[in-house]
């Protein structure tokens, strides 16, 4: 079966198929080429929710979900790749938006010398490079976020508190999504490692460096979990201090319309009392009448400054 979304890499004794966004004209050659249980190929069919392995007589399922940075929306999302590993064959099925797999699959494609280097230790070492390939991605992804928190640590005492609400915001969605999409990792490698069935060599012994591997893969989940919780305190300590920033903000302002309406309260009084319609008004037929007013306009706001300055309130 030809099709331009499948890419077939035959080394030594092992194959890969890899499936980019396939149809139902893909999925037929899954059924008619494997005897893959049915279930398992409508999971590639339909979205996953957490990473998981299925373990079979014949092969091993496994279902990986890896962060990537969608542009559009500036927000971190899941992206699922479905394993299928055989004695000697590799079949990943995935929807192409992976530059990290894409890539990796045609330097498999065009140079021997690639094919050869990942393909001579049989499914088990091939598993073990796109997976570890995959997780380094995440490092460059987690630097990106560790930016976007620099850079609203900066505008936040910039005077710029509440512009960078949104920002903070959005930075604490892509974490939480990171690490729910990273939690169950953990256990789906410890599993790989304690399976006995695919990771053999051309001569059928097996891969004996097999657990040094796949621990390594364990520790590199570990530190993009400590680095993620890192990143969950550093928001978290940003978002309460720029609410503080943003509150002693509004305690000012509001202390500044308060001083300016205390000062200006006495001459509003004075000119209240005076503009009364009254016969018996004083003052109102004095000559020196208005010349007491102003002053009285004018000294008594000019006193309560002085007062709070005193106190320093001003």
């Amino acid at each position: 079966m030809k099709s331009k979304n499948i890419k077939i890499i035959k080394s030594y004794n092992l194959t890969w198929y890899d499936l980019e966004a396939p149809k139902e004209k893909e999925y037929k050659f899954l059924r008619e080429h494997f005897q893959f249980h049915p279930l398992d190929i409508q999971d590639c069919i339909s979205p996953v929710q957490r990473p998981k392995i299925e373990e079979y007589n014949h092969y091993i399922f496994l279902v990986v979900r890896i962060p990537f940075y969608q542009k559009e929306e500036r927000v971190i999302r899941a992206l699922e790749i479905d394993i299928f590993v055989g004695q000697n064959y590799l079949v990943t099925v995935h929807q192409g938006k992976s530059t990290t797999l894409k890539d990796f699959v045609r330097e498999c494609y065009d140079y021997r010398a690639i094919r050869e280097k990942y393909f001579q230790f049989g499914p088990g070492f091939l598993l073990y490079e796109i997976l570890n390939r995959m997780f380094d991605r995440c490092y460059s992804l987690l630097d990106a976020v560790s930016s976007e928190i620099d850079r609203v640590e900066n505008k936040m005492f910039k005077g710029q508190e509440r512009e960078i609400v949104e920002s903070i915001a959005g930075i604490k969605r892509n974490v939480i999504n990171f690490r729910k999409i990273m939690k169950a990792h953990g256990p789906v490698i410890k599993s790989l490692i304690n399976s006995e069935k695919f990771f053999l060599n051309l001569n059928g012994a097996r891969f004996n460096n097999k657990e040094i591997l796949f621990d390594n893969l364990l520790d590199k989940i570990q530190d993009i979990w400590d680095i993620l919780d890192g990143h969950t305190e550093t928001i978290s300590a940003l978002e309460t201090t720029n609410e503080n920033l943003i509150s002693h903000r509004l305690n000012e302002i509001m202390k500044t319309l308060t001083i300016v309406s205390s000062i200006l309260l006495p001459a509003a009084l004075v000119t209240q009392i005076f503009g009364m319609s009254y016969d018996n008004a004083p003052l109102l037929t004095n000559r020196i009448g208005f010349v007491v007013v102003f002053l009285l306009i004018f000294f008594l706001p000019l006193i309560l400054i002085l007062f709070f300055k005193k106190k320093k309130w001003l």
